[in-house]
């Protein structure tokens, strides 16, 4: 079995520098990419912390209104935005982005090999199944160095190596995997909880566990106070930014929260949620098969879970790459079932005296209950991370590598494999050349309906500033804040399919558009952009109108300051609208200033003696004389 291990992890090691190699330069996957982009090339403080507002949004009446990163991706806060991940995840990537494009896809390659060999020098077989996961790239790089650096710790307490001395440095290592990504945190606190058992269970001295701990503790603190000394932002940033947008009442609505994450691992974006569910159920029905087939030396069985379990990855694989859009489904739960197949293999009994798999089940309940579930933190594959290592040490203590239900999950494992490699390969292809492609006719500023979009034009951050909007209203609220800044010009970046710019100004007017440029991203789903470049018209008259729908709109939300802004220069541009005039008196009185309230409400009837809305409003007035001096 090593000969074979061996061969086929190098073979694996190939091809995940191959693809690290010819992935397009300044293509991203994910929303974290683009971020960790973002920051490297565009943040300052020592710790790529701080994203300070261009001059563009410095203008406005609300900078942090429109935000391009929001929160568990950055936070805003006086002067510009605090950009999300821990500091030495962003510091790791600004690093290996400065040693050039090449460096920066290669590095995570090398440092998931390095992994491989560890594992496989340490007795591991098949320890290369790792790599699969890095296939996804839904596992951020600093992950990997993580699984490394939290190995050592994870050896010493599966394999019952109690020296002090190795549970302390391993503590050591444990601490800085903790410093990349917080969810080694969890892992730290099941093997703590383990070895203090251990000790109780064997009436021994707490100081076994003592040791790990405080490795762990001594580094970690060394850590925060290094970044104390050298930065003004909180090192647990970003666990206020998982929190910020998931605030429930109490620990029971927090639990409850769980069930909806699991629907949307499951089945989120999904078009036909029964056929899922019974590719699904036929899948584990045809692990039963192998697996009853094979222990009980029963050939049709186990050739009828051969046959299930084929044409269900076959048919999933089918399903995804029949889509006309790029296959983001990778992200639910067939991608966690297809990343891993092989754990399948593990979860059948017998299960007595399995430590690994005990720690391994332990930490995935962990990891449900406490990781933070709504838009932009999903779990997919990540649920597995940080119990795969754990996993591996029990296929080793089992030796159920030996197995042929084993064998043949991993030879299924292949075809998700070799598809998800083509999508991150396709995904990147695609970001790499609408940055490229567009970037001659982007200018600043740039709108974008969503945060996601924004992060895939990463690289046109250092002479751009991005802002969002949604829907319409939002787009007409933006536009106005920049007709204040006094832009003339603003570009709209859209899906090909998205008509935000005509239903948000049905007649073009007073927003026209200069030019729009249709781009097609040359990758395999041939995905087609448009590029709006907007003029402003500040001076049409037409503003009048839009100013004062969003005027009485802000009212309607009790906000009567911001409605005079906007009513106020809407006068500016139709000075003789009685409806204006009228809209005004309104805004006065909501504000409690009955004198100008009166005058606007006058002006009104002088120039439109038919309204009725200012007549009953000077009715409701307290009279002239009554007004208090």
């Amino acid at each position: 079995m090593r000969p074979l291990s061996r061969r086929a992890g190098g073979l694996w090691a190939v091809a995940l520098i191959a693809l690290a190699l010819v992935l397009p330069p300044r293509g991203a996957w994910t929303i974290d990419d683009g971020v960790k982009r973002i920051a490297a090339e565009n943040a300052a403080g020592p710790w790529y912390e701080f994203l300070g507002d261009g001059a563009v949004r410095a203008r406005l009446a609300q900078p942090g209104a429109f935000p391009p990163l929001h929160p568990p991706f950055a936070q805003r806060q006086p002067g510009g935005f605090a950009l999300g991940f821990s500091p030495w995840s962003r510091a790791v990537a600004a690093w290996t982005l400065a040693g050039g494009e090449i460096v920066y896809r290669l590095l995570p390659a090398l440092a998931a090999i390095l992994f491989w060999i560890v594992l496989k020098n340490a007795g591991i077989p098949l320890a290369f199944l790792l790599l699969p996961l890095t296939f996804y790239a839904l596992v951020p790089w600093e992950h990997t160095l993580s699984w490394l650096l939290a190995w050592p710790a994870v050896w010493c307490v599966t394999q019952r190596r109690d020296r002090r001395s190795g549970l302390f440095a391993s503590g050591l290592l444990l601490a800085l995997a903790i410093a990349l990504r917080l969810e080694a945190a969890i892992l730290a606190v099941v093997l703590s909880g383990f070895l203090t058992l251990r000790a109780l269970r064997k009436q021994a001295t707490s100081g076994t566990p003592a040791a790990l701990v405080l490795g762990v503790g001594l580094a970690l603190g060394a850590l925060v106070l290094w970044h104390a000394l050298t930065s003004s932002q909180s090192v647990g940033l970003q666990l206020q930014l998982n929190l910020l947008g998931h605030r429930p009442p109490g620990v029971w609505h927090w639990l409850a929260a769980r069930g909806a994450a699991a629907y949307g691992l499951l089945l989120r974006m999904d078009g036909n949620i029964g056929m899922s569910l019974l590719l699904i159920a036929v899948l584990l029905t045809g692990v039963l098969l192998l697996h009853r087939g094979e222990n009980r030396k029963a050939p049709l069985r186990w050739s009828a879970g051969l046959v299930l379990a084929v044409l269900t990855v076959a048919f999933q694989t089918y399903r995804i790459w029949s889509s006309p859009l790029p296959p983001l489904a990778l992200l639910t739960a067939n991608s966690l079932i297809a990343a891993c197949p092989w754990v399948f293999a593990l979860l059948l009994p017998p299960f007595r005296g399995r430590t690994a798999l005990l720690l391994a089940a332990i930490t995935v309940v962990l990891v449900v209950i406490v990781s933070p579930v709504w838009e932009g933190v999903h779990w997919g594959p990540r649920l597995l991370l940080f119990a795969l290592p754990l996993l591996l040490v029990d296929l080793r203590q089992t030796q159920r590598y030996k197995t042929r239900l084993f064998i043949v999950l991993i030879a299924l494992t292949l075809v998700p494999t070799v598809s998800s490699a083509v999508t991150v390969y396709a995904r990147a292809r695609e970001t790499s050349e609408r940055a490229r492609l567009v970037e001659p006719h982007l200018g600043t500023p740039v709108v974008c309906p969503t945060m996601s979009l924004c992060a895939d034009l990463a690289p046109l951050w250092p002479h751009r500033e991005f802002f969002t909007a949604a829907d319409p209203r939002e787009l007409r609220r933006l536009l106005i804040e920049l007709r204040f800044a006094g832009i003339d010009t603003v570009w709209l970046h859209l899906e090909a399919h998205d008509d935000l710019y005509p239903r948000s100004f049905p007649g073009r007017k007073p927003v026209a558009v200069h030019r729009m440029t249709v781009t097609q991203a040359r990758s395999l789903y041939r995905t087609f952009w448009r590029t709006y470049e907007l003029v402003m018209n500040r001076g049409d008259s037409l503003w009048a109108g839009v100013l004062e729908n969003e005027a009485g709109r802000l009212l309607e939300d009790h906000r009567p300051q911001d409605a005079l802004r906007l009513q106020s220069e809407a006068i500016t541009l139709a000075p003789d609208s009685a409806a204006g005039h009228s809209n005004l008196a309104l805004i006065y009185a909501a504000l409690g200033q009955t004198v100008p309230a009166r005058e606007e409400a006058m002006r009104a009837l002088t120039l439109d003696a038919s309204l009725e809305e200012p007549r009953r409003l000077l009715e409701q007035l307290p009279p002239p004389a009554e007004v208090a001096p």
